[in-house]
């Protein structure tokens, strides 16, 4: 009973708190978006969907409401299988947690996640903990007639909190939308609206806001053959959801599946242009060739060391830095490997990507997989140490190709995935295996069959996050393409570096 009075104590909280301007959300010109920016800027938020791993699963944006114990997002984004945990990072990088909603609804496509102290901030209240007021909500939709004047705050591909200007018109019916995606019809709100004159990109979930810093609606990217509308959600019609929900706090395994259907961005940060992976790639073919010979594999020792005037017979030999592989790996090269296959993953990925561009960045990428796995055993192992090494002191998301073994298939949270050996390592590395073998449903280039137990692969893809099974602790990695190679031999003559790093320290 206690616990119920709790909640209901909470949600009564969230809503009415929603009819008074926040502090720091003070008037600011609706035309100015660089102040709109500055002032609601510490209450938009973006989000990382997570499951019991530590997987991330979708970045999306959201806002803090009312008095800050709550945060208003896209459910779509947030309802991934299996999600337990919403981590939130804010503008000054501070970050919170959420574990519980207190409001879901699938017909406005919008969820309110409970906001949990930073685990930091440990002993503290919630809202003491986050340290931030939240946003209100407008009671009406204001007169949509010449175009109401707003602005959108949100988190860009989930990598930059951006404004931008622009007017508030109608929008598609609710029952037109859900004929056209076939979804069955909701109640609770009449129609969607939609800024025109610019947009957010990849930023689901952002408030619209007036000139005052009041939430007239929230942002909502819906899918439509293929194609991403970029709708919104009238505030008022979130209000009246608000006041109307039953008093309980419930686990995110609980979420109920949206309406609306949508393709997630998992991996933040816009796309480049596709010509930039294949800039990139000769880039690194060039920087790879070994510096000693000149990429022949062979040199000449006397003339080397500066005896050719001493009119003893040149000796041609295999170089001794590359070991005749013609290729040379060194630790000030991994950066543009990294650049590369962390813009063909982001392109690969991004819900906006057409077909044939994420075909060819594949085919790119794919290319110099078999490339760089075919080089060498001295090629290979150096690379494998000195990525490794890499990954234990630099900030994801960071791109990586690897060659690593199968160890074992095991059931995650979400599905089945594949836990790999990287060559000379201690430390896993986990790869969801619809990842490997549909490529995320975008059609992979030739039919990729889920690697056997022990078998060997050349992977390309970025590492997202660290992942904690319980078992095993290591790194995550969305892959971009892969290829199976011969078991490599581990060459002890190649340079040592640490070989064993701890996901923890």
């Amino acid at each position: 009973m206690a616990t119920t009075r709790k909640a209901f104590l909470v949600l009564a909280a969230l809503a009415l708190a929603g009819l008074a301007l926040a502090d720091g959300a003070g008037a600011a010109p609706a035309t100015d978006p660089a102040a709109m920016k500055r002032a609601v800027g510490p209450a938009v938020c973006r989000l990382s969907v997570e499951n019991a791993w530590g997987v991330p699963a979708a970045v999306v944006s959201g806002f803090l409401l009312g008095d800050g114990r709550f945060i208003v997002s896209d459910l779509g984004a947030v309802a991934q299988p299996a999600t337990t945990r919403v981590t939130v990072q804010f503008q000054d990088g501070k970050t919170a947690a959420a574990t519980q909603f207190g409001m879901a609804d699938p017909g406005l496509g919008l969820v309110a996640l409970r906001v949990e102290a930073d685990p930091s901030e440990e002993g503290k209240a919630d809202a003491a903990a986050t340290a931030r007021k939240g946003l209100p909500l407008a009671p009406e939709l204001p007169s949509l007639e010449g175009g109401v004047a707003v602005v959108a705050v949100g988190w860009q591909w989930g990598d930059q909190l951006t404004a931008v200007v622009g007017r508030l018109g109608k929008g598609p019916l609710i029952r037109e939308m859900a004929a056209r995606v076939r979804a069955e019809l909701p109640a609770g709100v009449d129609s969607f609206v939609r800024m025109d004159g610019a947009r957010l990109e990849l930023a689901s979930g952002s408030p619209l806001l007036d000139a005052s810093g009041t939430v007239v609606a929230v942002t909502l990217d819906v899918m439509i053959r293929d194609t991403i509308a970029s709708l919104a959600i009238p505030a008022s019609s979130l209000r009246t959801m608000l006041l109307a929900t039953q008093p309980q706090l419930k686990p995110l395994s609980d979420l109920p599946k949206p309406i609306w259907p949508e393709r997630v961005l998992r991996l933040p940060g816009a796309p480049p242009a596709a010509t930039e992976v294949t800039r990139l790639a000769a880039e690194n073919e060039k920087a790879l060739r070994c510096p000693t010979c000149d990429g022949t594999g062979r040199v000449d020792v006397f003339s080397r060391f500066g005896m050719g005037r001493m009119g003893a017979r040149s000796r041609n030999t295999i170089c001794p830095t590359c070991h005749g592989e013609k290729y040379a790996m060194q630790r000030p090269l991994l950066p543009g490997i990294s650049d590369m296959v962390l813009a063909a993953t982001r392109i690969a990925w991004a819900p906006t990507t057409d077909e044939r561009t994420r075909a060819s960045t594949r085919a790119a990428v794919l290319d110099s997989v078999k490339s760089l796995g075919g080089v060498g055993d001295y090629f290979v192992n150096r690379l494998a140490d000195l990525t490794m090494d890499d990954l234990g002191r630099s900030a994801l998301p960071r791109g990586v190709v690897l060659p690593c073994r199968v160890r074992q298939h095991v059931d995650g949270p979400d599905g089945p995935y594949a836990i790999l050996l990287p060559l000379g390592s201690e430390t896993p590395v986990a790869v969801r295996v619809a990842d490997l073998t549909t490529l995320g449903g975008k059609g992979p280039l030739a039919d990729h069959k889920d690697p056997a137990d022990q078998a060997w692969i050349f992977l390309a893809g970025a590492v997202l996050s660290r992942f904690d099974s319980g078992n095993d602790k290591g790194f995550y990695i969305l892959p971009v393409e892969w290829a199976p190679i011969a078991a490599p031999k581990r060459v002890e003559e190649t340079p040592r570096v640490r070989r064993v790093v701890r996901p923890g320290n």
